[in-house]
C-alpha cells in the first residue's frame, strides 16, 4: 500500500490509547480493533503489519488511519451493525418470545425438526 509514515502529537496518541480502555472496558470490539491499529501505525508497523495482527484486511486499515488523520475523533467507527435491518419491529419480536420458548410442538407443528428433501433418509 502506501510507505508513508503516520504520526500524531503525544496528546492525541494518549487519546486514542484513553479511547481503547473506555472501549475495551464497554465491550466496543470493533472500536479497540480500530484504537489498536491505530496505535500499530504509529508505532511504525506496515500497513500489512497491522492489517495482518488484526485479522482486518489492510484497505481497512488505511481507511481508518485517513479517518483519524482527516476527521479526528469523529472519525472512530461506531458499533452499528452493519448487517440487514430486522423485518420484525422490536414489538413484534417481544410479542412473539413468548411463543418461542414453548417450542414448536405448541406451536402447531409436529416436532422440532422439518424434513429436508435432500437429507438422506434416515435407516
Amino acid at each position: 500500500m502506501c510507505g508513508r509514515r503516520f504520526t500524531i502529537a503525544s496528546s492525541s496518541r494518549q487519546q486514542v490509547e484513553d479511547h481503547l480502555q473506555t472501549a475495551q472496558r464497554l465491550g466496543h470490539v470493533r472500536q479497540v480493533t480500530y484504537c489498536l491499529a491505530l496505535l500499530a501505525m504509529l508505532d511504525g508497523h506496515s500497513v500489512a503489519q497491522g492489517a495482518g495482527g488484526l485479522r482486518l484486511q489492510e484497505k481497512t486499515v488505511v481507511n481508518w488511519v485517513c479517518a483519524c488523520y482527516c476527521s479526528g475523533r469523529d472519525g472512530v467507527p461506531h458499533n452499528t451493525s452493519t448487517g440487514r435491518p430486522p423485518k420484525l419491529t422490536p414489538r413484534q419480536t417481544e410479542a412473539r418470545a413468548p411463543r418461542m420458548e414453548e417450542g414448536p410442538v405448541q406451536a402447531g407443528c409436529s416436532g422440532g425438526l422439518v424434513a429436508c428433501a435432500h437429507a438422506p433418509a434416515a435407516h
